[in-house]
């Protein structure tokens, strides 16, 4: 069966947090973030208060495998938010599919093209995607003192 993406209900909200700690696991582990550096992430990203926020605040949407969550992706103000996918699913069409259901709906609410954040090992992906990188700049939070996360951007073609 192939890859349902869909908006995101309140419903999803436990697959997502299992999504997010295991993307954010396996990203500290390329990015050698020591393990308080994981836990604060996971705890940031992944808490039911981050999941109310992405519910009540963002466009969000999840990638479902046999009626199971294997992504999560939320965008606001043309900016996409966060972007995960269960590290066992990496490569399998499940980010790219996300991320164009994002572009779809951006493009379709008037944005001229998409920003993002990502960390460096994410770069090949976005780039792939026809992001272009604008820069980087450190990470904001004092817990992840020494880290870096890309600026991409990408404009929208119009068709007339």
């Amino acid at each position: 069966m192939g890859i349902t993406i869909r908006r995101m209900t309140t419903d999803d909200a436990e697959g997502v947090r299992r999504v997010t700690r295991l993307a954010l696991e396996w990203l500290g582990a390329c990015e050698g973030w020591s393990p308080e550096q994981t836990g604060h992430m996971v705890a940031d990203q992944a808490s039911p208060g981050a999941m109310e926020l992405v519910l009540t605040r963002q466009q969000a949407w999840v990638a479902l495998l046999d009626g199971v969550v294997v992504g999560a992706a939320s965008a606001v103000r043309c900016e996409l938010a966060r972007l995960f996918v269960d590290p066992a699913r990496h490569r399998r069409g499940v980010g790219t599919a996300l991320l164009r259901a994002v572009e779809q709906q951006m493009s379709a609410t008037g944005c001229e093209g998409l920003r993002a954040k990502a960390p460096p090992p994410s770069l090949p992906f976005y780039l792939a995607m026809g992001m272009v990188e604008e820069g980087r700049e450190p990470c904001r939070a004092e817990e992840m003192r020494g880290h870096e996360v890309v600026l991409l951007s990408k404009r929208f073609t119009r068709r007339e």
